[in-house]
C-alpha cells in the first residue's frame, strides 16, 4: 500500500484509491497494527498474505477475514497455526513475530506476523528449471532434516501439506517450510477421523478417510520430488486403484527409482516408517559399492571364455603326439648301425579335432518366498480408483421442497445457561459465555435472535472469540448464516444480540456454538412447537 493511513494511497490488492485505514472495494488494509503492507504476496479462498514492515523489519502477513471463513475449523486452524509457529525453533521454519486481532464481530480480521522469506517457492523454480538426480537427491536430504526435526518433537507435529508450493528456495539456496495451517500434533502413532486437509496428489490414500501418520509427510515428500522430476503434478501420474505409474515419467538409477518408489508406497506399512529411515536409505545409496573378491571375479568368466579354452585341446593334441614320434626316432639312431640311405617319414597326420561338448549351465531355481505371516494390522479399506478417462456424470435428483410454513405468532425463551471456554485455546477460566435469551421473529421470513454474554478474562485471542451458526432443519449450513460473537478486551463483559434470518419453510432450526467437531452447546429452536431447548456439552 502506498501512502500512510489517513493519507490517499493506491490499494496494492485491486488498484483502487484508497483514503482511510483500509480499501473500500476490496478490503486490504494500509498498516494494520503498524504493519505497512507493501504488496500482495498470494490469496486463497478465506485468506491473503502481504509483504509488510515496521521499524525495518520485513513480514509476510497472512490476513483470514472472517466473513469469508465457511466454517469454524479454518477459525480453530488460523489460531492452531499461530500456537504451532511460536513454539517451533529451526533455521528452515521461518519464525513467527506476532499475532493480532483487527475489528469485531463479521468485520473480525485475524493476522499472523511471520518472518518473511526472500526467495522463490519450488513450484516457481520448476517453470524455469530442470532438476536431475543430483539436485533432488540434495533437496531430499534437506527436507528429510526439517521432518526430523517436526517429527521428534513431543509430541510430534505432522505438517500434512508438504508441496512444492510451500518449500522456499532462500537466495543462498537454502530451503524453507511454510504454510503451517494444516499442521497438527500426533499424539498416537497415528490418527483416525482427521479432518481433510491437503491437497490431492501430494496427501496418501489414507488420509483422504482421516487416518494420518508420520508416513504421510513422507509420501508427501516423495509426490513433490516425482513432480519436479516428472513436471507433471503428482495426480497426472496416479493411476487405477491410486497407484504411481513410473514408466517413463522420471529418468533416474535404478537404485534411487526404487526409494522414490517405497517413500509414495500406497500401503502405508511399505514405506520408510520414519524420516531418520529415508534419509540412511538415500545416504547408503550415495556410499560406494566394496571391492568384488577375485574368487568372485574368477567365477564370473564367460561361456566364450570357456569355449575359447576348449578350442585349444586338437593343437595341443597334435604338439603332443608329434613330440612322442621324434623322441622315438632319436633314441633309434643313436644305436651304430651301418650308414643307410633312408627317407624322411612324413609326420603322421594330425587327429580330428576333439570336440568337448559344454553342458548348458543349469538356471538356479526360483526362491521360494517364505509365507508372511498375518499382518495385525487392520485392513484399510481402498478409496476408489481414479481414472483419467472422462467419467460420464449421471444427474442428481432435485431434493423435494418443504412444505410451506409460515410462523404466525412470535415466542421467546429466558435461558440461564453458562458455557465456559477452555482446552488448549483458551486457558481454563480464560472467558465464559452466558446465553440469556432466544426470541423467535414471525413474519416471512421470520428470524432467531440470540441475546448473550461474553465474558473475557484473558488476552488470548481463542478466549475472545465464539463461532455461532444457524443450521436449518435439514442440517443445512451456509456462511451468510455464520457470525462471530467477539470481546477482545480482557477483563471486560460484553452483551451480544444476534439475528439470523430463517431460511423458508423450515419449522425447526438449530443454533451451534464453538468448534463444529464438538460445540460447546447446541440450541434447538422449534418454530411450529414454540420451544427452545440448549444440549450443553
Amino acid at each position: 500500500m502506498q501512502g500512510r493511513p489517513g493519507e490517499t494511497s493506491t490499494c496494492v490488492g485491486c488498484g483502487a484509491g484508497v483514503d482511510g485505514d483500509r480499501c473500500q472495494t476490496c478490503g486490504v488494509a494500509v498498516a494494520p497494527n503498524g504493519w505497512r503492507v507493501v504488496r500482495q504476496l498470494a490469496q486463497g479462498p478465506y485468506s491473503r498474505v502481504f509483504l509488510a514492515e515496521k521499524g525495518g523489519v520485513r513480514v509476510a502477513l497472512k490476513e483470514l477475514l472472517f466473513a469469508l471463513v465457511p466454517e469454524a475449523a479454518q477459525l480453530e486452524g488460523f489460531e492452531r497455526e499461530a500456537r504451532l509457529l511460536a513454539q517451533l525453533k529451526h533455521p528452515a521454519i521461518p519464525r513467527l513475530v506476532e499475532s493480532f486481532q483487527v475489528g469485531q464481530g463479521v468485520n473480525t480480521r485475524l493476522y499472523l506476523a511471520q518472518e518473511f522469506v526472500s526467495g522463490r517457492s519450488l513450484l516457481q523454480e520448476l517453470e524455469q528449471h530442470r532438476f536431475d538426480e543430483k539436485e533432488i537427491r540434495a533437496l531430499a536430504r534437506e527436507v528429510l532434516g526439517i521432518l526430523e526435526y517436526l517429527h521428534g518433537l513431543s509430541p510430534r507435529v505432522i505438517h500434512r501439506d508438504l508441496k512444492p508450493a510451500n518449500l522456499m528456495r532462500r537466495d543462498d539456496g537454502s530451503l524453507a517450510l511454510v504454510d503451517f495451517g494444516a499442521a497438527r500434533d500426533l499424539v498416537r502413532g497415528v490418527t483416525h477421523g482427521a479432518t481433510l486437509v491437503g491437497t490431492f496428489g501430494y496427501m496418501p490414500p489414507e488420509q483422504l478417510g482421516g487416518t494420518v501418520d508420520l508416513t504421510a509427510d513422507l509420501y508427501a515428500l516423495g509426490a513433490t520430488l516425482l513432480h519436479l522430476l516428472s513436471r507433471q503434478p503428482p495426480e497426472a501420474l496416479l493411476r487405477e486403484g491410486l497407484d504411481f505409474s513410473f514408466d517413463g515419467a522420471v529418468n533416474v538409477s535404478p537404485a534411487f527409482l526404487g526409494w522414490l518408489q517405497t517413500m509414495v508406497a500406497r500401503d502405508r506399512g511399505e514405506r520408510f516408517q520414519s524420516a531418520a529411515k529415508a534419509k540412511e536409505a538415500l545416504e547408503a545409496l550415495e556410499r560406494p559399492a566394496p571391492p568384488r573378491p577375485a574368487a568372485a571375479e574368477n567365477s564370473g568368466k564367460s561361456a566364450a571364455s570357456v569355449l575359447a579354452t576348449f578350442a585349444l585341446v586338437p593343437a595341443v593334441a597334435a604338439v603332443f603326439l608329434g613330440s612322442i614320434w621324434f623322441l622315438g626316432r632319436t633314441r633309434v639312431e643313436s644305436r651304430p648301425t651301418p650308414p643307410v640311405t633312408t627317407l624322411p617319414r612324413p609326420l603322421p597326420p594330425a587327429p580330428p579335432p576333439v570336440v568337448v561338448p559344454v553342458p548348458p549351465t543349469p538356471a538356479p531355481p526360483p526362491p521360494v518366498e517364505p509365507p508372511r505371516p498375518p499382518s495385525s494390522r487392520p485392513v484399510e479399506p481402498r478409496p476408489p480408483a481414479v481414472h483419467s478417462a472422462p467419467v460420464e456424470v449421471q444427474a442428481v435428483p432435485k431434493v423435494k421442497p418443504l412444505p410451506s410454513f409460515v410462523l404466525e405468532s412470535p415466542f421467546k425463551e429466558t435461558l440461564t445457561t453458562v458455557l465456559p471456554l477452555g482446552g488448549a485455546a483458551c486457558p481454563a477460566g480464560g472467558a465464559t459465555l452466558t446465553l440469556d435469551q432466544v426470541r423467535v421473529e414471525a413474519g416471512t421470513p421470520a428470524a432467531v435472535v440470540l441475546v448473550s454474554r461474553l465474558h473475557n478474562e484473558s488476552a488470548s485471542a481463542a478466549c475472545a472469540n465464539v463461532y455461532l451458526e444457524l443450521r436449518d432443519q435439514l442440517g443445512g449450513r451456509d456462511p451468510s448464516r455464520a457470525t462471530l460473537l467477539s470481546n477482545p478486551t480482557p477483563g471486560s463483559t460484553r452483551s451480544l444480540t444476534t439475528r439470523f434470518t430463517v431460511p423458508e419453510n423450515h419449522k425447526s432450526v438449530q443454533l451451534r456454538l464453538g468448534p463444529q467437531a464438538k460445540p460447546l452447546a447446541v440450541v434447538d429452536v422449534d418454530l411450529a412447537g414454540a420451544k427452545v431447548s440448549v444440549a450443553p456439552n
